[in-house]
């Protein structure tokens, strides 16, 4: 199904068996008292309509974050200098591709940090390229869960004038329900717990490496939704004024 809103040009695949409406989110000016989430300038958004889950963290229809967001990147990087600094990250690493950024670069500015990233590629779009993964963003130790993890993709449009991201929230069979759920299925790898555990945060490093490797390992086709049918959304795109 082919998709043309307000120059945001998309092909949905079959596999994701979704539909997508856009609209023009107003600017909302810098104010040093804001949280990071609350400036941007003008953008696009898409929504996804009949997404493959729901009721997760990142929500893909209508949230602030969770969807697909093109945003101009002149007017992003002079609203704020954390701004300024990720588009410059990103540049960097469109440029050298390394096998794991550290942190990947993301926006909007979420007020959270980058857990840990997994199967990481670099895809090119029509006019663009970026870097998608997945990964879950927290302010603590958070499990692997499936509620919380999420498809990213970041990138730019070949003239740098526009900024794609896409955050999709994807589930893995093995994988815990919620952070507040310890539960793991049998071929899942249970978190450690922070209770009368004085080495715990050496435990959730060997953790985090552990779960890398099980999501770095899964066919692209095992996730739901599976990450080759949302590189085949995010291939599609073409972004113009």
């Amino acid at each position: 199904m082919e998709k043309n809103l307000g120059g945001v040009y998309m092909v949905l695949p079959p596999c994701l068996a979704a539909d997508v409406s856009g609209i023009i989110v107003n600017a909302v000016p810098y104010d040093e008292m804001s949280g990071p989430m609350e400036y941007y300038p003008q953008n696009r958004k898409i929504s996804f309509q009949g997404y493959p889950l729901s009721g997760s963290f990142f929500d893909p229809n209508g949230s602030t974050s969770g969807g697909l967001t093109v945003y101009p990147v002149a007017e992003f990087a002079a609203m704020n200098q954390v701004v300024a600094d990720r588009i410059q990250a990103m540049q960097n690493v469109l440029a050298s591709q390394p096998a794991v950024p550290d942190p990947i670069p993301l926006l909007p500015v979420l007020p959270a940090a980058e857990v840990f990233s997994a199967q990481i590629k670099y895809l090119a779009f029509q006019n663009g390229s970026g870097v998608r993964y997945l990964t879950e963003y927290a302010q603590y130790y958070a499990p692997v869960n499936n509620h919380d993890l999420f498809y990213s993709f970041q990138g730019m449009t070949t003239d740098g004038n526009y900024w794609v991201s896409a955050i999709l929230p994807v589930n893995a069979a093995y994988l815990q329900v919620s952070s507040e759920n310890p539960a793991v299925p049998a071929d899942g790898i249970l978190a450690p717990t922070w209770e009368n555990n004085p080495d715990f945060d050496a435990a959730m490093d060997a953790y985090y490496v552990e779960m890398i490797n099980k999501l770095n390992t899964t066919a692209d086709g095992s996730f739901t939704p599976g990450l080759d049918c949302l590189d085949q959304f995010i291939q599609s795109l073409q972004i113009s004024d």
